[in-house]
């Protein structure tokens, strides 16, 4: 039995925002996907994981992190959830 393809996703959010809030939110949509929240990580492991994602979901304005700065150095298709 092949093994299902899972979407890699980091996940970068604005001070307004909780990690609690947002696990929840894509708990209540079904998401299926691997995600990782850039918030809790070093600069360090948001650059590794980031390079490795297939996309970055972004809440609130979170144009100054370093996170967001990696995923548009890296090419990394990024969409603003909320």
């Amino acid at each position: 039995m092949a093994m299902k393809n899972t979407k890699k996703v980091v996940i970068v959010y604005a001070d307004k925002y909780t990690s609690d809030f947002i696990l929840e939110e894509l708990k209540a949509e079904g998401f299926q996907y691997t995600f990782k929240l850039a918030n809790e990580l070093t600069h360090i492991e948001q650059e590794m994981y980031i390079k490795e994602s297939d996309e970055v979901w972004l809440f609130g304005n979170v144009e100054r992190s370093m996170a967001y700065q990696f995923a548009i150095e890296y090419g990394i298709d990024t969409w603003q959830m909320a």
